[in-house]
């Protein structure tokens, strides 16, 4: 089979191995997200994806020479958009389908934005924001792939306007790349140790690598740094494909965000690049016809392979699906891919006609008020299949509304999360995410008690140890010392607040990794140190031990009464596959019992709970409280009861969970 592959240039000009680099790279991607366990470097494929991009663009601009004219930006522009909307429209509105017909509200509502963000090239940004520890799991985002696309497009907006401004300013222009490349890549480095999901999305961070392959087509076009000998062209290329191999093979997820690694798949592929079409790996490996085949539907697969293997792990009870599983949709990916770039892409992308642009982007601008219908519209809850479920979808929902009183009135949009049920509470939880979702609960218990209870702190991965910093897999320190160590000594010095209920999933700061089988919660490494501390210096199991000793230390010093909350039962998977919610379904039946076994749940919190009664043993006036005596039997931890999930997901209580536990322990608050 081989596929008719129209060129927007001449053949002479054509190469063939540029082609197979983007084979190379996209089947790296879509492994990776297929089996991340087997390529766990893979992510690197949108490395290369970007050097190709900034190779390719940077070529249309200065061939035949570097005229920046209104006519050749209209000329651009009307390309790009024939090359990118035609597949991204029709993969958008196949995955909107899809939405429409599985999604919860919840979900859905969430799709769409997702679709309006995609409509206007920014999902990137979107996703930059929503990045964090209580956001949804990626698998459960049919569109986070646009991402990439994201920056791409912005790239194509800016890259032509910074080059013509480099080449017509009165400097140095090859001093004034250099500048532009340094920054963005030093900007990359510097991010990636404070701000990864910013490293990660954000443009900026990642113009260096559009740039790599910009300098490599101006290398191209004035024959310079170009290898003169075919040895050497052989040499470079060998070099080349190292580095791409050895980082998609032996890189593992999370690398990514660790800014200095990037440049090596980027140096990779600059190398193949260079080396030219004559270099023996690119001639008879890169040019190989499946090799170039691949690449000429690469685009359309990358678009393709993430929605369907997204659904399916959604449809799967958001479970990863069997190895088999994954194949087929691999090759239904594909065989998608081929379709639309045979039917849809070429016949669109090589229309003479005006009319086609005009038409392309009305249907992108209904794509994006679809998308906004979804979003604002809540996620359709009136949707014929969906409307019996929304009882059950419901209770999978969690929110609290804000209540301007107490600490909770002042700005705090980098600061601890803050709730009140009035103005003058004398007991304040404090914790991670887990405390949220307990405070939850402990409202309606202490309010029938006449008093008034906060939430305070309360952040993402965040325990309730003073001067601890928690750094998760991506090299993000999580803010912690801002939003927990500060909330808490301004608790301690406050002579109103009487009790301090602390709590969190302890077992994933003590071992440093998550639990389960479940995509969302494969953690990595996480790691513990105390302010001022190098970080690894000391095992988290010490720095748990002396951060807590302190906690308690100062809360009893300075007179609170303090409760200890020993944590839920981690179920290890997701909540939603005990619930015969979905219209469409891979399994037939749901999990039974809804539950994870008693013997596993102790044998994970062992030695986190061995440590626990090592620091309060010392300290016996602190209460202890534990919330497994409430959803544990002698065999399971149950995460439904009476057909009502107790849980939102693999680890955090619903609002039905919180009241049913609190209720149940109401004599030891």
């Amino acid at each position: 089979m081989t596929l008719n592959i129209h060129l927007p240039y001449s053949k002479k000009d054509h190469r063939a191995d540029i082609d197979g680099l983007r084979a190379i790279a996209v089947l790296a991607i879509v492994l990776f997200h297929a089996f991340p366990e087997q390529l766990t470097g893979g992510y690197i494929g949108v490395d290369i994806f970007l050097v190709i991009s900034g190779f390719l663009i940077t070529q249309i601009w200065l061939e035949p020479q570097p005229l920046f004219t209104v006519r050749r930006f209209k000329d651009f522009y009307v390309r790009r958009i024939k090359r990118i909307f035609p597949a991204l429209l029709l993969t958008g509105f196949a995955s909107a389908a899809v939405a429409w017909s599985v999604l919860f509200p919840r979900e859905l509502e969430l799709f769409g934005k997702h679709l309006a963000a995609g409509s206007l090239f920014i999902p990137n940004l979107i996703f930059w924001h929503e990045a964090g520890y209580f956001d949804a799991i990626s698998e459960s985002k049919p569109l986070l792939h646009l991402w990439s696309l994201g920056v791409e497009v912005q790239f194509y907006l800016l890259w032509p306007i910074l080059m013509a401004l480099l080449l017509r300013s009165k400097f140095n222009k090859w001093v004034g790349f250099a500048c532009v490349w340094a920054g963005s890549w030093g900007m990359n480095i510097y991010l990636s140790l404070d701000e990864p999901a910013a490293a990660f999305f954000s443009p900026l961070p990642r113009l260096w690598e559009f740039m790599a392959g910009g300098l490599m087509a101006a290398a191209v076009s004035h024959n310079r740094f170009v290898p003169r000998q075919p040895m050497t062209a052989d040499l470079v290329s060998v070099l080349g494909m190292v580095l791409i191999i050895m980082p998609a093979v032996f890189f593992f997820n999370g690398m990514h965000a660790l800014g200095v690694w990037n440049t090596v798949p980027v140096v990779g592929a600059s190398c193949i690049i260079l080396a030219g079409n004559q270099a023996w790996i690119n001639k008879h490996v890169l040019s190989a016809t499946p090799m170039v085949w691949i690449g000429a539907i690469s685009f359309p697969l990358y678009l393709w392979h993430w929605p369907l293997l997204s659904f399916v792990q959604i449809l799967n009870g958001s479970e990863v699906p069997e190895p088999i599983v994954r194949v087929y949709v691999l090759a239904i990916a594909c065989a998608l891919a081929y379709t639309t770039c045979v039917l849809v892409e070429q016949p669109i992308r090589f229309n003479t006609k005006s009319k086609s642009v005009g038409i392309l982007m009305a249907a992108m601008l209904v794509m994006g008020m679809t998308g906004l219908y979804m979003d604002k519209s809540q996620g359709l809850p009136d949707r014929p299949q969906i409307r019996s479920l929304n009882q059950q979808s419901a209770a999978l929902q969690f929110g609290l509304e804000d209540t301007p009183m107490w600490y909770c009135a002042e700005p705090n949009d980098e600061g601890p999360r803050c709730f009140t049920t009035g103005p003058y509470p004398t007991v304040v939880v404090m914790g991670d995410s887990h405390a949220y979702t307990l405070y939850s609960g402990l409202r309606k218990h202490f309010d029938g008690l006449g008093k008034q209870v906060a939430l305070y702190g309360g952040s993402d991965g965040c325990p309730p140890l003073l001067d601890v910093v928690i750094q998760d897999q991506g090299g993000e320190t999580r803010h912690c010392l801002q939003r927990g160590t500060a909330a808490m000594r301004r608790v301690i010095a406050d002579p109103a607040i009487e009790e301090v209920i602390l709590t969190s999933r302890g077992p994933l700061y003590t071992s440093g990794e998550g639990f389960g089988n479940i995509s969302g919660d494969h953690f990595g490494k996480w790691m513990l140190f105390e302010r001022g501390q190098e970080p690894g210096k000391e095992p988290n199991t010490t720095v748990f031990v002396n951060g807590l000793s302190r906690t308690l230390d100062a809360l009893l010093l300075s007179g609170k009464k303090v409760t200890f909350v020993h944590d839920v039962p981690e179920l290890g998977f997701d909540i939603s596959s005990c619930l015969p919610y979905r219209p469409w379904r891979l399994t037939e039946n749901t999990r039974q019992p809804c539950a994870v076994s008693r013997a596993v749940f102790e044998q994970r919190t062992a030695a986190h709970q061995a440590l626990v009664e090592q620091v309060l043993s010392a300290r016996p006036s602190v209460k202890q409280v534990d919330l497994a005596e409430a959803l544990c039997d002698a065999q399971y931890c149950y995460g439904m009861k009476d057909n009502k999930p107790l849980y939102i997901d693999d680890d955090h209580l619903s609002h039905i969970g919180s009241e049913y536990v609190v209720h149940s322990l109401r004599d030891k608050f």
